[in-house]
């Protein structure tokens, strides 16, 4: 295949090689990280974290959070994701906000 038609067999590899990311993704561990807390405690909650949400959710969160490891701010990293799904921001929005409830109340969790 050549063309405009490689760009969507593109984003689905892209898009499942995000989904197969492992539990301590250095995306959910950047953001913990920024929040001061040990990497220990990081790869406790990030463990959790990915079994407790869905693989589409925490792979998501896990891209907003490379972004933000990247320089990126927290607006633009949920926009940037948005777009590489081709979704809804505010529908993005939310499903960032409640994964980053998640991992915020895991980490309160995890003694490590």
């Amino acid at each position: 295949m050549t063309g405009p038609r490689r760009r969507p067999a593109l984003a689905r590899a892209f898009l499942l090689c995000a989904l197969a990311a492992p539990a301590s993704a250095d995306g959910v561990g950047t953001l913990c990280d920024r929040w001061g807390h040990t990497s220990g405690r990081c790869a406790c909650a990030a463990e959790a974290l990915a079994a407790e949400l869905p693989r589409d959710d925490f792979a998501l969160y896990h891209g907003v959070g490379t972004d933000t490891g990247r320089g990126m701010g927290w607006e633009a990293a949920i926009a940037a994701a948005a777009a590489r799904i081709a979704g809804d921001p505010d529908r993005t929005r939310r499903r960032v906000e409640a994964a980053r409830r998640a991992h915020r109340a895991l980490i309160r969790l995890c003694t490590n």
